[in-house]
């Protein structure tokens, strides 16, 4: 049996045997890992309150060598993050951590992504930006730093003033280039209302212009302070991190946290 200590942020937890709870976190050492605290949900148990939610721990585990599952032997709280959170702001964060268990990320990559989701819940905490902004900025970090980043103007030319979404090539084409092509161009509403198949469609996506306008400056939140977000922003902007993924991953991704925003 090894003993393991390191940080970990919980990103979702159930009840296990009627007495036990099992979690999710991401862990600064290892990534992605699945604990069982035995016993903890009993009603003396000394970790009434500690497993919940995006509460921030210092983890003692123990496994066997042959196990994907760690066992809990002893944790302590250092920050919650959604203790007395306004609701949209619970949203952003439940929703990265909805993305985050459906990502499966080398080990190697753990201390990045953690250091990367710790900053984020703290600035969603923090900030005077609207939540849903800041979240699209922490997209684009988590895509970059796997490798798979969405980059920001025309993929063909580097215009900053996009205005489609080419499914095929996986990036923003300004109005110039995309007269240049033969292929047609609908709304990105009729195409996102499909779950699946996404990369099959041989056309290019219009954006809405305030969705245009969010992505060219979602670097710099000071313009987009007094901006009003839209829902066709919303749903377009998530649309398009969904079939970013699916695109590249070949199977389903889901958003389920931001269903009501």
């Amino acid at each position: 049996m090894s003993i393991y200590v390191t940080q970990g942020i919980i990103l979702k937890r159930k009840i296990y045997r009627e007495t036990s709870v099992l979690f999710h976190c991401l862990s600064e050492q290892f990534g992605n890992i699945t604990v069982i605290a035995a016993g903890s949900y009993k009603e003396k148990s000394h970790f009434t309150g500690f497993l919940e939610p995006f509460n921030l721990l210092n983890l003692e585990l123990y496994k066997n060598t042959k196990s994907e599952i760690y066992n809990l032997r002893n944790a302590g709280l250092i920050e919650t993050y959604l203790n007395h959170l306004e609701y949209q702001k619970s949203l952003m964060i439940y929703a990265a951590g909805e993305l985050m268990l459906q990502i499966d990320s080398p080990q190697d990559d753990g201390p990045d992504l953690f250091k990367l989701l710790i900053t984020y819940c703290h600035y969603v905490n923090s900030s005077e930006f609207h939540p849903y902004y800041i979240f699209l900025r922490y997209i684009l970090r988590l895509f970059t730093m796997m490798g798979i980043p969405i980059e920001q103007n025309c993929i063909q030319c580097g215009n900053e003033r996009i205005i489609n979404y080419d499914l095929n090539k996986n990036g923003f084409i300004c109005h110039r280039c995309l007269k240049k092509t033969n292929i047609k161009s609908e709304p990105l509403s009729s195409v996102a209302e499909s779950r699946s198949g996404y990369n099959e469609y041989e056309t290019n996506i219009e954006l809405s212009p305030e969705t245009s306008y969010t992505l060219r400056n979602i670097n710099n939140l000071n313009v987009l302070l007094d901006y009003p977000l839209q829902k066709s922003t919303i749903r377009e902007t998530k649309a398009i991190i969904l079939m970013h993924l699916v695109t590249l991953f070949h199977k389903q991704f889901h958003l389920n946290s931001l269903r009501d925003i």
